[in-house]
């Protein structure tokens, strides 16, 4: 089993970037931007604002600018306080706000162009979705929080990418991330549930940003006799279905793949999870009618949207937050 390598070579190397994923990216992307501004205003970011840096990165939805982590972290939480986030069976939970507040931070710091982020984010959701198909079951039956877990080292191989880390790099960044992995179910029901993703958000971030420094890791940290693998999942064997999901990343792009699955408090009937629509129902209806968003792989639209936040807490009482999300 060569899973740490393989992974740093797909980032290194990525296979061609469809017009469907790439289509898919964006309104995964405009989707979880609307969750982050609706969220900007919880009592959870305000908490989490108090013990942030200053910088230049962006929190959707307020004035403050942030240090890299700090935003990625933040936004992380912003993003899924609400439960707006999109959902995914493949790692048996959110793939795009687990992620994207880091790539948007080592954007904004490094400048890098729109099709550069819209890259960069399909090869940390493959990389999170493909490991996730791997290990998200085991991950969920032992007790944790399936997004957080694999989202961190998704978000790391993303970073790595916008950097232009070198393979090398990449596999000491995915193998630094690995150690990082957290998240326990038992804190479903309470605000750290999104303090998970804002962490493993911040996690890849500095995973990316450490091997960039010259840090190094396993090369098997992934792998290993005492790597993610076994030490999170009780996984060593790998067979005919590891070596099939292995060989399908970046040639079957997970964003593409039909899918089933439902947000919580979104219509079962409406909410698809993958198969070209991933996205909260709800949410992406309130941007389409102001006209903001594609019309389709090759089309354009603009608009403005205006932020209604709720007038009470979203609760986190017990049973709000329950399953494998």
């Amino acid at each position: 089993m060569e899973l740490q390598r393989m992974i740093a070579r797909f980032v290194a190397e990525p296979a061609p970037f469809t017009q469907q994923a790439l289509y898919l990216a964006r309104r995964s992307i405009l989707d979880t931007m609307g969750a982050m501004i609706a969220g900007s205003e919880t009592a959870a970011v305000r908490q989490a604002l108090t013990v942030t840096e200053d910088g230049c990165c962006t929190v959707p939805g307020r004035s403050e600018k942030l240090c890299g982590r700090d935003a990625a972290f933040v936004n992380g939480i912003s993003g899924h306080e609400l439960e707006l986030d999109d959902t995914s069976s493949s790692n048996l939970g959110h793939p795009t706000v687990a992620v994207l507040p880091a790539l948007l931070a080592i954007g904004e710091e490094v400048g890098c162009s729109g099709r550069l982020l819209l890259e960069g984010f399909l090869i940390a959701t493959e990389v999170t979705c493909k490991l996730g198909r791997i290990c998200a079951k085991r991950l969920h039956a032992k007790g944790w929080h399936c997004s957080s877990v694999t989202a961190g080292i998704g978000a790391a191989a993303g970073c790595a990418y916008l950097l232009g880390l070198s393979q090398e790099q990449t596999s000491h960044a995915l193998g630094i991330a690995a150690s990082m992995a957290s998240g326990l179910r038992e804190n479903f029901g309470t605000q750290t549930k999104s303090i998970h993703i804002g962490k493993c958000a911040e996690d890849g971030y500095r995973a990316a940003r450490l091997a960039q420094a010259g840090f190094t890791s396993s090369t098997v940290a992934l792998e290993g006799k005492e790597g993610f693998l076994y030490e999170y999942a009780d996984l060593r064997e790998e067979g005919d279905e590891f070596h099939r999901i292995m060989a399908s990343m970046g040639h079957d792009w997970d964003i593409c793949a039909p899918a089933g699955g439902r947000h919580h408090g979104a219509d079962p009937d409406k909410s698809a999870v993958g198969g070209g629509d991933r996205e909260h129902p709800g949410w992406t209806g309130h941007l389409r009618s102001a006209g903001v968003g594609d019309a389709g792989p090759g089309g354009r639209r603009g608009g403005q949207v205006q932020r209604r936040i709720p007038d009470r807490p979203v609760s986190h009482g017990p049973g709000q937050c329950t399953g494998e999300l």
